[in-house]
């Protein structure tokens, strides 16, 4: 289901924002379409965080009815939406953050949309939560074959993690102010260092050998 928003007066709202990371920052954030899975605390508070700014447009996918547990830790319920679909309820309150962005939700769990690929393929960005290890895989693999950008995230009170996943992402410095830079990038490593790299076999090392792996070779 789609939700219509009117179009926001202020043409410069953005204004402090493109200071930052110039109107080609804010055409590329516009332009992204973002999917969340699992529109749990941690999952709607960063979408929010995309669609103050501006982005394109996002779809919430959560199979999840609100329960009263949402309503102590998501800022986008209340106790009135009990037993409502969670994805319906929080994509039409973060929709009001900004009537520029367009916004969508669907009630279908993970494992349903990891066998629709044309549904994941019409998304730049993809952000999971509350996932188990086995449909995490399963999602990377399928970003790797898109060609897509994957951050999962989960948390445990204060304790969480973030994972990313992006098949290559170069960062040039453009304005280097006069200064002498040397390219260090490796996108075009040398003989000897592709050599010293593929000397590692990365998915048959044990823990305890895999943490002393140069970083180099990571990279």
């Amino acid at each position: 289901e789609i939700f219509q928003n009117p179009k926001m007066a202020t043409d410069n709202k953005y204004d402090r924002q493109i200071r930052l990371w110039g109107s080609h920052g804010q055409k590329r954030l516009s332009t992204t379409s973002a999917l969340l899975l699992n529109a749990g605390a941690l999952g709607t508070e960063s979408l929010k965080n995309l669609i103050l700014p501006g982005i394109g447009s996002f779809h919430i996918a959560d199979p999840v009815n609100i329960s009263l547990r949402d309503c102590g830790n998501n800022f986008f319920v209340t106790q009135n939406d009990v037993g409502k679909p969670r994805a319906q309820v929080s994509t039409q309150l973060l929709s009001e953050l900004n009537p520029d962005v367009k916004c969508s939700f669907s009630v279908r769990s993970v494992g349903d949309i990891l066998k629709d690929e044309p549904f994941l393929q019409q998304f730049s960005l993809i952000i999971a939560t509350d996932l188990t290890q086995e449909q995490m895989c399963d999602l990377g693999e399928i970003c790797k074959k898109l060609d897509q950008i994957l951050v999962i995230a989960n948390c445990f009170g204060m304790v969480g993690y973030i994972r990313v996943y992006k098949p290559e992402h170069q960062i040039i410095e453009s304005k280097p102010e006069g200064k002498e830079l040397e390219d260090v990038r490796l996108n075009a490593p040398f003989k000897e260092l592709i050599d010293f790299a593929n000397s590692f076999d990365l998915q048959k090392l044990p823990d305890n050998l895999h943490c002393h792996v140069p970083y180099v070779v990571l990279l």
